[in-house]
């Protein structure tokens, strides 16, 4: 909790899925969290699926994207084709690298 609330203060809230994808993979990486987790393949469709949806803010699309079809579909929502937690673990993927190479891997302003 104490990560989030420091990347908020400096990054600002996250106004779209591609600024929830930074600040919980960053909140999750600076955590030492290792789960959840894809391997490469997953790790590559999840981003494909994910890319045209960056700049939703909707709840469904929201769901689906970070949780996965099992979240979306327990919500009455829309299945995108994506594994359990699927986009939560690919932005903790990606923060880990990015954490390795001081790189940001989402844009998280609006």
């Amino acid at each position: 909790m104490i990560f989030r609330a420091a990347y908020i203060l400096q990054n600002g809230p996250a106004l779209n899925l591609a600024g929830m994808l930074a600040q919980e993979g960053h909140v999750m990486a600076m955590a030492g969290c290792s789960e959840p987790s894809l391997d490469a393949s997953d790790l590559d469709y999840t981003r494909e699926v994910l890319q045209p949806h960056l700049q939703a803010t909707d709840r469904p699309t929201l769901m689906a994207c970070l949780f996965g079809d099992p979240a979306a579909r327990a919500l009455g929502y829309p299945p995108r084709g994506l594994s359990h937690r699927a986009g939560l673990a690919l932005a903790l993927s990606d923060a880990s690298h990015c954490k390795e190479n001081s790189i940001s891997p989402f844009d998280h302003r609006g």
